[in-house]
């Protein structure tokens, strides 16, 4: 019997929108070692999907009382939730736990045998909850200047003519503001003195654009892996909007008008001093 594949590990990329999420996907897929689809724009969420869809067998128990069992019946019935009867399981707190490890098992198996990582842009709850599932994972926090964030999602919104990025239809750029400051109040205060740890990077997407070959040695070191620099394709047409790769960063110094600057000061000022951005 061939010896049982170690499972992959898991890098998960925790960033909010337009922080440079794929030019790191890009430099983390230039190691042989890592098992991805390298395709733009790098949001194919395999482990994201297994593990959402495993968290559905612990649910909240809504089903339960409510299931005709007759609906179990068709091919592939539309209204699965969590499980509707537990008299049967030994442990029913733990059921979703071993289903996602089984299917991560066999996601693994599914490697090519010198694969030994796997990477993805996840959502901040998957990113905190992993860990705890898969104790070997790996949490990349990215983060940019959140004025130069703000002018690339303002500049990505207008360049595609649909709003994204946590903005509602209808709702206004002085209320947008207001929650894209929560959300980055929220994420900064989280982040303070985090730096670097077994299971914890932060990354400045500065640093990254400024100096590849140094960030994409510390991260290889961090992680394990031979990484490449010249990996980075930062001008791709469809996706940036500063006509360069320097000038995305520091571009509020030049682009934003001198009322949101003041109120990105007034905001999140002391916070932003934090990471070196004054």
């Amino acid at each position: 019997m061939a010896a049982e594949r170690d499972l992959l590990v898991p890098v998960l990329v925790d960033a909010v929108g337009r922080s440079g999420t794929t030019a790191l996907m890009q430099l983390l897929a230039s190691s042989p070692s890592v098992f991805a689809e390298r395709e733009y724009p790098y949001e194919s969420r395999y482990l994201t999907y297994l593990y959402s869809w495993a968290r559905l067998l612990d649910g909240d128990q809504k089903m339960a009382g409510k299931w005709e069992r007759g609906k179990m019946l068709p091919e592939a019935p539309n209204e699965i939730g969590g499980l509707p009867w537990r008299d049967l399981l030994p442990s029913p707190s733990g059921f979703a736990s071993k289903c996602f490890l089984a299917a991560w098992r066999h996601f693994s198996e599914g490697a090519p045998a010198r694969a030994s990582h796997y990477i993805e842009k996840v959502p901040l709850w998957v990113a905190g909850a992993i860990p705890s599932e898969l104790p070997e994972a790996r949490v990349i926090h990215l983060i940019r200047d959140p004025r130069d964030v703000w002018l690339s999602v303002r500049s990505f919104n207008a360049k595609r003519g649909f709003h994204a990025f946590g903005r509602r239809p209808g709702q206004s750029e002085e209320d947008y503001f207001e929650d894209f400051v929560a959300v980055q109040r929220e994420r900064l205060g989280n982040l303070v003195g985090c730096g670097e740890s077994s299971h914890e990077f932060v990354l400045r997407y500065e640093d990254m654009i400024a100096g590849p070959s140094e960030s994409s040695a510390r991260l290889g070191a961090w992680l394990g892996l031979q990484l490449r620099a010249d990996a980075l394709e930062v001008n791709r047409p469809e996706h940036v909007t500063s006509p360069t790769v320097d000038g995305s960063t520091g571009r509020w110094r030049r682009e934003l008008e001198r009322v949101w600057k003041k109120r990105f000061r007034t905001e999140l000022g002391p916070l932003m001093s934090e990471f070196g951005y004054r």
